[in-house]
């Protein structure tokens, strides 16, 4: 059986949905995620991905997805697009895999609701940095919130 026609287990940290038709991108992102402690459920394109959606995420959606821009059928701006009608960007963080970082690509993330646009080859190092970053910026965002609270109270 594989990766992507197993039933996603319940891993400490959630089960993220990858969607890249490059299985070296997919096995690179398994690596690092999988060593951070996620479960990891794979599709080829935005079909694949609709299915998996809807079939092993029914009850519970993925705790984030990376996607390809560049993919069969559909871009991954549009997927992406198509998902937030369903998904906040808090319900389902979605993250961007190209093979080069372009204005135009870091304007469209921001259109669509992506959190992040990951560099093609996808190392351990830019994933951490990612993830740092957002951390940094949800510390400033409950930091402001708080400061906010503490002067209106």
């Amino acid at each position: 059986m594989s990766n992507n026609q197993q039933k996603p287990q319940q891993p400490a940290k959630g089960t993220l949905l990858i969607v890249d038709p490059e299985p070296e991108t997919q096995a690179a992102i398994t690596k690092v995620m999988s060593e951070r402690g996620y479960g990891i459920v794979t599709a080829v394109d935005s079909k694949q991905a609709f299915l998996q959606l809807d079939m092993k995420f029914s009850r519970q959606a993925p705790c984030m997805m990376f996607v390809s821009v560049v993919m069969p059928g559909m871009s991954g701006f549009e997927f992406a697009r198509r998902i937030r009608e369903k998904y906040s960007t808090k319900q389902l963080p979605i993250f961007l895999v190209a093979k080069h970082r372009s204005t135009e690509d870091e304007l469209e993330l921001h259109n669509v609701g992506a959190q992040a646009l990951v560099v093609k080859p996808i190392t351990a190092e830019a994933i951490n940095a990612i993830f740092e970053d957002l951390e940094m910026k949800k510390i400033k965002a409950e930091l402001g919130e708080m400061v906010f609270n503490i002067n209106y109270e």
